[in-house]
């Protein structure tokens, strides 16, 4: 009971934090959009040669200073070439001349102080040669205070073309991250409703798929070119995306272990979510920026990512879906922890694209090995892995024709009942399984065999002849000879009637199917006819 209450309490806080951060991104992408004024709308780039940088002191402003950018355009062109740059929470002011050509203010009744991340673009005119072009900068947060920006100047779809191809990768592979999450949900989904499972492991892994693919499609610098008017809401959802990102995979997990860890999962789970509720209400009420809180969701990220590994480190491995899921974990854990040592190290996330990597291997892997299993459940007989009568139904209804020479063997084990009678169950299986490895070793290579059910396997035979047949047959009885001369258990014997489709021209599939089968009892009944008094027989 209290493991059930405290299932809930850590679902409904994971629920509780994921409603919140998506109505405040909702909020972001309807209402809050950056106040930009651009007077100009619209081969090759090159980063501006000879420009001056000032930094100039500011009160007024955010940070206490802004900083200039000045040069001279040698050359405008013929209305093709634009100056280019990438801001990260700075305020934007370009002047040509005397002319204020572009402005990026935040503007009254904004949510928080940052306009996130921005491409600027200016198109050139053929007047602007020769005029002095002065970039204005004013960082809004200390984590960007130091932060300078490259200006390129030249045709802007070159720009933009090279700027896709080089988060061309991380695109890629944060689509394919979400569309693998979504599946996942959704395959989840849809074995609850049917009752199939009561685990919610492949929902979670799915929201960590989405989230980190969502994190970061919307850190590339080409999504603020496709969003240009949206940058502020972009930053949000990247943040917000990290934050909430742990959770699922804390109770992944959770949900795999079963031991006595399983509280100090939950209890990280809980801890993560109340701080990133926290962060979030800072946002909301201007206590502080999202941004400027990113060190407290790496220390969460980073106690969350070592409570899995020593959770994991310490987990019973009792078959090998669940060793290769420790092995993820390991995998996911040092990416993640490479990753936030390269941002602390170099300014820049990219442990995290390995990560990536290795997550949808294994998630592309364990999918395909879910659908095999699946298969394998409704095709394959699990005592004797055989295929079964489900397969055998399909196979005869869409890959035979009527006109086809083929045959049909059935064949039935002899003294069963006595078997199970005399020496149980489990003995009973044991012969089974024996008899299942005769006909594939014997019949198995050329044919399809199928255990029908209980004692009684089908074998169905291409191109069959009378003396193929006979052969098959033979080929069984040897090698059962030399099963009962070796002692092993006790000893086996058969009864096998077969139709040919030549022998019977006029009956359908099914009808000579009923003729083999009614030809085996015969052969069954001779046999015990035989062994009177012998055995029970069946």
């Amino acid at each position: 009971m209290q493991k059930k209450k405290s299932f809930k309490i850590t679902l409904a806080a994971y629920i509780t934090v994921g409603i919140a951060f998506a109505a405040f991104v909702f909020y972001m992408l309807m209402f809050e959009h950056n106040d930009i004024y651009k007077k100009r709308v619209s081969d090759g780039f090159v980063k501006a040669e000879n420009v001056s940088q000032t930094e100039i002191t500011d009160p007024t402003a955010p940070m206490g200073l802004r900083r200039e950018y000045r040069f001279t355009i040698d050359k405008a062109g013929d209305g093709e070439k634009s100056i280019m740059f990438y801001t990260v929470h700075q305020l934007v002011n370009v002047r040509i001349g005397s002319e204020t050509v572009y402005c990026l203010n935040m503007g009254e009744g904004k949510t928080g102080a940052s306009p996130s991340s921005n491409w600027v673009e200016i198109p050139l005119r053929p007047t602007d040669e020769g005029s002095e072009v002065t970039v204005t900068v004013t960082p809004v947060l200390k984590s960007v205070l130091n932060r300078e920006i490259d200006i390129f100047v030249g045709s802007k779809y070159d720009f933009f073309a090279n700027r896709f191809k080089l988060d061309l990768p991380q695109l890629t592979l944060s689509c394919m991250c979400i569309i693998m999450g979504v599946v996942l949900i959704t395959a989840q989904i849809i074995m609850l409703i049917r009752k199939k499972t009561s685990m919610l492991d492949n929902f979670y892994l799915g929201n960590f798929s989405v989230l980190m693919g969502i994190w970061r499609i919307t850190d590339t610098r080409f999504s603020s070119i496709i969003f240009e008017n949206s940058t502020k809401a972009l930053g949000y959802i990247t943040i917000s995306a990290l934050f909430i990102m742990p959770i699922p995979l804390v109770l992944f997990v959770d949900e795999l272990h079963s031991g006595k860890h399983r509280i100090l999962l939950r209890t990280a789970a809980a801890v993560t979510a109340v701080g990133a509720l926290a962060a979030l209400l800072c946002q909301i009420f201007g206590i502080a920026e999202l941004r400027d809180l990113l060190i407290l969701c790496h220390l969460m990220l980073l106690i969350d990512m070592a409570v899995c590994f020593f959770c994991v480190a310490f987990f019973r491995v009792k078959n090998n879906k669940e060793r290769d899921t420790r092995l993820f974990v390991f995998l996911l854990v040092l990416g993640g922890m490479a990753d936030l040592i390269h941002y602390y190290v170099r300014g820049t996330s990219s442990g995290m694209l390995i990560t990536m990597v290795t997550f949808l291997i294994w998630t592309f892997c364990q999918f395909i090995e879910s659908v095999l299993g699946i298969r394998r459940k409704v095709y394959i007989d699990a005592n004797t892995n055989l295929f079964n009568k489900t397969y055998w139904v399909e196979y005869v209804e869409n890959n035979v024709r009527e006109d086809e020479a083929f045959g049909i063997m059935m064949i039935d084990i002899n003294k069963f009942k006595y078997i199970n009678d005399t020496f149980g169950h489990d003995e009973g299986d044991r012969v089974i399984s024996v008899f299942a490895d005769v006909l594939r070793k014997t019949v198995g290579c050329s044919e399809l065999v199928c255990r029908w059910g209980g004692d009684e396997f089908a074998v169905f035979v291409r191109n069959a002849d009378e003396a193929k047949i006979t052969h098959y047959i033979s080929e069984i009885d040897t090698e059962l000879e030399r099963y009962n001369e070796s002692g092993k258990g006790e000893k086996i014997y058969f009864a096998c009637g077969y139709a040919l489709s030549n022998d019977y021209p006029t009956l359908s599939k099914n009808e000579l199917f009923a003729k083999a089968d009614e030809l085996m009892y015969e052969n069954k009944k001779i046999w015990h006819d035989a062994n009177t008094g012998i055995y029970d027989c069946d």
